[in-house]
């Protein structure tokens, strides 16, 4: 057998090889290692045990509690925010909203070629589209999900509310204006629903025990609905104004309060019984300013149906 024999150049180069081998196999067999590892925990991670497991361990409150605590730090927030604003970032999340678009639009269209319409945007019209946001907020899961995130986040949400009003006050403002006018039956129907009235009552009763000009104007106005249903045909049809009625007026009149407000009623001078309720001019007359007075409940009682003026 013939034997070949290496130059000392060659061998060295071979030695030199060898030498490279056994520094980077020990890396390579860890980089598999890891590779392997991270295969084998996603596909334990995915069974349905598993699965189910981490979703429980998820709800417990002090894991909650955990990684809020987390998530509210400078520095998370900071590495998010900057994270968020990558590039690549921006790139993929406008790819996979782009995405959701196009599968909720194919899924419109099958809809609606089963019911032969022509889609012309993913929703026909607002309408639809109200309608379709307002069956998604009337689900119970939507609903617990919206009371829960309002419980944690409550003084956020009042704080960007009142931020939101003190920066867009006029604009607020003319937007109710506007619907007033150009919705008041459905206005008319919501104020006559029991949680309505409820909730009316309660925000009534509230201000009435804190604000006494908000207790005095309540007080006139109930005094003329049950003078004009006690001495009217037809009862209360109009708002006071267009019977002459200024409410800033007669409290204007019978300015300054007395200190116990609670032991005072306002007393009509000439007694609303003289008086046609018929004859608008009349109406006019029985709530002028000056036809106020204070008068403490015990005083009115025995004032009854007299004129009598009291300094």
């Amino acid at each position: 057998m013939e034997q070949i024999q290496l130059k000392k150049s060659d061998s060295k180069a071979v030695e030199e090889k060898w030498e490279k081998f056994w520094v980077d196999f020990p890396k390579e067999m860890e980089l598999k290692d890891k590779v392997v590892l991270k295969l084998k925990r996603k596909k334990y991670s995915q069974q349905p045990e598993v699965l189910a497991r981490i979703k429980e361990y998820r709800k417990k409150p002090e894991v909650k509690a955990r990684k809020k605590a987390y998530s509210q730090r400078p520095e998370v927030k900071a590495r998010k925010k900057a994270y968020s604003q990558r590039p690549e970032v921006l790139a993929r999340e406008k790819e996979r909203a782009t995405k959701r678009y196009i599968q909720l639009k194919n899924k419109e269209n099958k809809r609606r070629e089963k019911l032969g319409i022509k889609l012309i945007g993913l929703f026909k019209t607002a309408e639809e589209k109200k309608e379709k946001q307002k069956e998604y907020s009337q689900r119970p899961e939507v609903k617990a999900r919206m009371k829960e995130y309002y419980q944690e986040n409550k003084e956020k949400i009042s704080k960007g509310e009142k931020e939101y009003y003190q920066k867009n006050k006029e604009k607020i403002k003319t937007y109710h204006k506007e619907y007033r006018k150009t919705n008041k039956k459905k206005i008319q129907v919501y104020n006559q629903t029991p949680r309505r009235k409820k909730s009316n009552s309660n925000y009534v009763k509230k201000r009435r025990r804190n604000d006494p000009l908000f207790l005095l104007q309540c007080r006139l106005s109930n005094s003329l609905r049950s003078a004009l249903k006690r001495y009217s045909k037809t009862g209360k049809i109009k708002t006071s104004n267009k019977y002459g009625v200024n409410y800033d007026k007669i409290i204007e009149n019978l300015k300054p309060f007395p200190k116990r407000i609670g032991n005072y009623e306002v007393d009509h001078i000439i007694p609303l019984s003289w008086f046609n309720f018929n004859n608008q001019e009349e109406i006019k007359w029985a709530f002028a300013p000056e036809n106020h007075q204070w008068l403490t409940k015990k005083e009115n009682q025995e004032k009854k149906n007299r004129y009598i003026y009291i300094k």
